[in-house]
């Protein structure tokens, strides 16, 4: 169970979402919503991830997560 709410949090699924809060992620988690919310494909989540300074190979791990 995650600990922390974050507005949206809930629609990257329970394993992305403790992946998050296990890395500290939480303050960036929003923005990560929003990403997921509009990204279309992996790579396109991971790239535009990329772009905020998160590595891609943790973006498409990130994106297996909330697929799950």
């Amino acid at each position: 169970m995650v600990a922390t709410t974050v507005p949206g949090f809930d629609t990257l699924g329970v394993y992305a979402q403790n992946y998050l809060v296990a890395h500290g992620y939480i303050e960036s988690a929003i923005g990560i919503v929003e990403v997921c919310n509009i990204a279309r494909t992996n790579e396109e989540f991971a790239l535009a991830l990329s772009f905020h300074g998160l590595p891609v190979s943790e973006g498409l791990f990130l994106w297996h997560l909330s697929n799950l």
